[in-house]
Formats: C-alpha cells, sequence, structure tokens
C-alpha cells in the first residue's frame, strides 16, 4: 500500500484546523464560566462559586485599623495592610517592580514575555489574565455594572469605580509609612514611596537615564527618541 506524503501547505491546513478548534474549544470555557455578582470574579463550577460566594456572606470579623474593610481571615486582612503600608515584598527581578502578592507578581511576568494567551473572540485583542479580557469585553456589549450612587456615573471596571468613589469621599486609604502621606490609589502610593527609596525602575534602553514611574518614561521615550 502507497502512501500520499503531504505537501507543506496541507500540513499548514491541518495546523491551523487544529489550532481552530483549540481557540474554539477556549473560548467555549471562557463563555461557560460563572461570575460572582459582588466581585467579577470567575469559575469553572457552581460548588467552586458557592465556596467563594462565603467569602461575600459569612462572618467578616477580621477588620482592618485604617479604612475599615472587613475579611474572613487573619491572612487576607494581613495582606490587605500591605496597601496601606506600601509594603510590597515580591520584587520583579526584570525591571524591578514590586507587588503585594506572588500572584500579582507572576501575572506581571507576562508584560516581559509578551503571553497573551487570552484572545477576544469579536475583535482578536490578546490579553495576560482573564480578568483584562473580561474587561475589554464590555467594550463590545456596552456593559457598565459598576454605579455610583452619588452621581449615578457608571464604570467598566470595579477598580475605576472605587478610585472614583473616593474622589466624593475623600477617602485616601493608601498611607506611606516613611512621612504619612496619603493617596487614593494604591499605584500613586508606590510611586510615591520611590521618592523614598529613589528605586526608579523603569530604564530607557537608548540613552539608559531611568525614571521613577511609568508615565514618565513613556513621555521621555516619546519626546526624546520619538519611540
Amino acid at each position: 500500500m502507497k502512501y500520499k506524503q503531504q505537501t507543506v501547505c496541507q500540513k499548514d491546513n491541518l495546523k491551523n484546523d487544529i489550532g481552530a478548534v483549540i481557540y474554539s474549544e477556549e473560548m467555549q470555557y471562557y463563555k461557560s464560566l460563572l461570575e460572582c455578582s459582588f466581585c467579577s470574579k470567575m469559575f469553572s463550577n457552581k460548588s467552586n462559586l458557592r465556596k467563594h460566594y462565603k467569602i461575600h456572606t459569612e462572618d467578616r470579623s477580621f477588620v482592618c485599623d485604617i479604612c475599615d474593610k472587613t475579611f474572613v481571615d487573619k491572612l487576607t486582612l494581613r495582606n490587605h495592610c500591605k496597601l496601606h503600608s506600601g509594603e510590597r515584598p515580591y520584587k520583579c527581578d526584570i525591571c524591578g517592580k514590586t507587588f503585594v502578592e506572588t500572584k500579582t507578581l507572576r501575572r506581571h511576568y507576562k508584560v516581559h514575555t509578551g503571553e497573551r494567551p487570552y484572545e477576544c473572540d469579536v475583535c482578536g485583542k490578546t490579553f495576560a489574565a482573564t480578568s483584562n479580557l473580561r474587561s475589554h469585553y464590555r467594550t463590545h456589549t456596552g456593559e457598565r455594572p459598576y454605579e455610583c450612587d452619588i452621581c449615578s456615573k457608571t464604570f467598566v471596571e470595579k477598580k475605576t469605580f472605587s478610585d472614583h468613589h473616593r474622589t466624593h469621599t475623600g477617602e485616601r486609604p493608601y498611607v506611606c509609612d516613611v512621612c504619612g502621606r496619603s493617596f487614593t490609589q494604591k499605584t500613586t502610593l508606590s510611586v510615591h514611596y520611590r521618592t523614598h527609596t529613589d528605586e526608579k525602575p523603569y530604564k530607557c534602553s537608548i540613552c539608559e537615564m531611568s525614571f521613577k514611574d511609568g508615565s514618565n518614561f513613556r513621555r521621555h521615550t516619546k519626546r526624546k527618541h520619538n519611540s
């Protein structure tokens, strides 16, 4: 019996067909995920979602003495307190950026590797994390689930909503443990903290100038190097 040899084109078509099947299965999986109505976190089955719901409904007896936010266990409270103190013990060995939790550091590493495995099935845009894909998906659906109870402004992301809400309340929960200055956003605290440590994690690969925050770094590369 003779076997017909596959051409390069046939092999490429087969590879593309397999890739399309895998992509389709991934998108079906993503669409089948169950979303928590409190925090938008996603779960693969009802059992895990029910367990997660307890975080929102059970006794939350561990209270932050700075912002009065409550938690179900001591470990979660301890991690939360790092937001106020500015403590960020997990450092990226590539760019020097620091993080409160290891899972956030692992997610950040994808910025350097270029890994963006989550693709929007509407426009093809790719993302490093499922949470970013979920938020992006709302730009297509028009969904803005987070509404301010003061001015009725709506938001796509919970974080953006929380930051906005503080413009009404004047709450500044993120406190520098060096000088006592407080901020509405943890990212602003992180940038401020570098005025004490003199850390400049953003380095220009062309002229080797370094910067404390990403916005100044991007402004520099655009103005000085047209990139």
